[in-house]
């Protein structure tokens, strides 16, 4: 892996470079002190409003003490913040309101927000370190176009005259006691010099290679187009990443001001946390920023369009959690920025929802099956609940389901459990419809462009993307860690339940005596008959016909009558008042047994 220092002075468009001193004076047009502001119009209650700031996340000062203390009041905005829309964790492109998407203030964007509040009491210097970062929860805008943060920064004692300025910040989200995220920002009159090794192992071979620009195609990373910064080779090892990152215009990411006048680069710096989640997903982990020990400048922001080579050390990897070292250079040979233990938090996910998430209109979370004596065009999906392990239900479901069915999802919140199952059951439904509808090789439908509804009397149906003669039948069932689906051209009824004992009184309850038999006659004819499963084939296949026929096992399980039973599976199930004779299949698979029935399959 080549050595960052060694590089020849790079520009993307071919100038020259340029190599800002190592001493360097930080910019002295910011900060704007309080002095700057005026007194706010009585109607927008007490306090004093920072006008014509160009510090954008210094918007009403409610309090400050010159030199001291300051605290500022700040309305994120999906009108004004712009790019929230970039950084969303939910991917439905122009399906969903961004605030349904999980639009989630990003760790860096926090950063540049407290180092705004704490300039202002730190006139005369500038932004040259950033230490003991801690984010402790995610700041969010989900269902809402706006959210009020208070960013509050106070000066702490100077270790001796002359060393820096030190400034405790943090960032409070309204109705939240605890701050969010907390920091120590450290403002100088000049760049302190590079005084380590630059990170990285030059000799550790790379396990993966690939491009900035396939990984953003691919979807390996979420982000939008503001945060989409590695350009170029990306190398992956078992000990870090290099690569390069490129230094963007700044005019989009706030509607107000297309010059703002940032002290860190936000978006260029989150593809520091990119870098992580490239790494981690090499290790079959999901990886987002919980903190860094210390950021160092050491000197201004190269120019726009410059190629700027990272490189991503990790020095420690735990079961939870990894942190790493990571320098960026200026393109020129230089130390730009160095980053001491830059921590995440790491997630174990299925490799099945990792694809999904990457690229919801080519995967599915749940498996496509193949049933005994299934006809053609039908769908069959199962889900397991260990796909869903580690992951938030309500982010799954955000993924899935369109906002009106995000009520019925909601509705059963108090009941864990009830939720989980419901949630299930809707995946693979979606799924089953999905793969249904789309040609062999081709992309499916998102799984948020239709809904799945219910009948009167409680039918689930496909609803909302097309007209109802091109959507398929489809029929649902889950039990204890499974869900099940069937999407047909034709009514369908499927149900799966989890072999087990069952009681005595169990079985009388849904069997007469004629189909006691006819299991007690099988389990003569087959040595290796098993008299739990042969109860839950039958109770499945009359669950299964109730569903067919939309009423249910009403008036009773013993209305559904088995005719026969064969030892393929095969049951010949007779409907409450002799109406129908329906052929019912019914499979074991591994601890569950499944049943499936049609409505053109009778006898």
């Amino acid at each position: 892996m080549s050595n960052p220092h060694t590089h020849a002075p790079k520009r993307a468009n071919g100038a020259a470079p340029i190599r800002p001193g190592r001493e360097h004076l930080p910019p002295a047009s910011y900060p704007l002190p309080p002095a700057n502001t005026e007194p706010a119009n009585p109607a927008d209650g007490p306090g004093t409003r920072q006008t014509e700031s160009p510090l954008p996340f210094v918007h009403t000062i409610r309090q400050c003490e010159p030199g001291q203390s300051i605290s500022v009041e700040r309305d994120l905005d999906l009108h004004e913040d712009l790019f929230l829309a970039d950084h969303l964790f939910v991917h439905a492109p122009d399906l969903k309101p961004v605030s349904t998407c999980v639009p989630v203030l990003p760790m860096t964007m926090s950063l540049e927000a407290m180092a705004e509040a704490a300039a202002c009491i730190a006139p005369g210097r500038g932004l040259i370190g950033i230490e003991q970062v801690t984010a402790a929860r995610w700041i969010d805008l989900i269902d809402t176009d706006r959210r009020a943060i208070r960013i509050s920064a106070r000066l702490q004692p100077s270790p001796s005259p002359g060393q820096a300025l030190r400034i405790a910040a943090a960032i409070h989200v309204e109705e939240q006691t605890r701050p969010a995220i907390e920091a120590v920002l450290l403002f100088g009159h000049r760049y302190e010099a590079d005084e380590h090794l630059p990170a990285g192992a030059a000799d550790d071979p790379p396990v993966w290679q690939t491009t900035g620009e396939a990984i953003y195609e691919q979807r390996h990373m979420f982000h939008g187009p503001l945060f989409q910064c590695l350009t170029g080779p990306v190398q992956v090892s078992k000990r870090g990443v290099q690569g390069q990152l490129l230094v963007k215009p700044q005019h989009q990411l706030f509607q107000s001001t297309r010059h703002p006048q940032l002290l860190l680069d936000p978006a260029l710096l989150d593809g520091v946390g990119q870098l992580f989640g490239i790494w981690a997903s090499q290790h079959d982990r999901v990886a987002f920023p919980i903190g860094l020990q210390k950021l160092q400048l050491h000197q201004a922001r190269p120019p726009v369009d410059t190629c700027v080579p990272i490189r991503l050390e990790i020095t420690r990897n735990d079961m939870m959690t990894c942190s790493g070292d990571v320098d960026i250079f200026d393109g020129s040979g230089n130390i730009w920025m160095s980053i001491r233990q830059w921590s995440a938090f790491k997630f174990r996910w299925s490799s099945r929802l990792v694809a999904f998430r990457r690229q919801p209109t080519r995967h599915t979370l749940s498996d496509a099956i193949s049933l005994p004596a299934q006809a053609n065009h039908v769908s069959c999906h199962l889900l397991e609940k260990r796909e869903l392990a580690n992951f938030d239900r309500e982010l799954l479901a955000r993924s899935y389901l369109q906002q009106g069915e995000m009520a019925a999802f909601a509705a059963s919140g108090d009941k864990p459990g009830k939720q989980e199952q419901w949630l299930m059951g809707r995946i693979t439904a979606k799924d089953a419809v999905r793969r249904w509808l789309a040609p062999p090789e081709a992309r499916l439908h998102h799984p948020a462009s239709f809904a799945i509804a219910n009948e009167p009397q409680g039918q689930p149906y496909a609803a909302g993307l097309t007209s109802a003669a091109q959507l398929p039948f489809i029929s649902i069932a889950h039990c204890d860690g499974f869900a099940i689906a069937l999407a047909a051209p034709v009514q369908v009824g499927v149900d799966i339940e989890t072999v087990q004992p069952r009681a005595a009184d169990f079985t009388e309850s849904i069997c007469k005596p004629a189909e006691l038999t006819l299991l007690r006659q099988l389990e003569q004819a087959a040595p290796a008959f098993s008299w739990d499963e042969w109860i839950t084939r039958l109770w499945c296949a009359k669950e299964a016909a109730g569903k067919l026929l939309g009423t249910g096992l009403l008036p009773s399980p013993r209305q559904f009558v088995a005719l026969s039973i064969d030892i393929d599976g095969r049951l010949l199930m007779q409907t409450p008042a002799a109406r129908q004779r329906l052929v019912v299949h019914t499979l074991r698979m591994d601890s569950v047994v499944i049943a499936h029935s049609r409505a053109d399959e009778q006898a």
